[in-house]
């Protein structure tokens, strides 16, 4: 396994994130959070990243496959959806615009 690998998380607030970064950390992972999307524009712009989380929508209605069109210009790698169980047809769309994968968020939970 690859250590200390970057990975960026946009995503407004959302209770999980602590339990991501917590978790992430203790794994080696090297994570970056940001709950804004010009900052993680920016951010991808700035280093090379090894994963990229970004949630499912926004409260604005925003979907994972519209965001994903902003950061493919920037960003060629892998990405994630952090999803809520009731989100499978933006998680669906997310896919179809080239997610790599979705989590399930919160963790642990059914």
């Amino acid at each position: 396994m690859k250590k200390n690998w970057q990975v960026l998380m946009f995503h407004p607030y959302h209770p999980v994130q602590e339990q991501v970064l917590v978790e992430g950390e203790a794994v080696g992972y090297q994570l970056t959070q940001t709950s804004s999307m010009a900052d993680c524009l920016h951010l991808l712009s700035l280093q090379q990243w090894d994963l990229l989380l970004l949630p499912t929508c926004l409260v604005d209605g925003t979907e994972a496959a519209d965001l994903m069109k902003l950061v493919q210009p920037r960003y060629q790698g892998a990405i994630v959806v952090l999803s809520e169980l009731q989100h499978a047809a933006q998680v669906t769309r997310a896919l179809q615009q080239g997610a790599t994968d979705y989590l399930l968020i919160p963790f642990g939970h059914m």
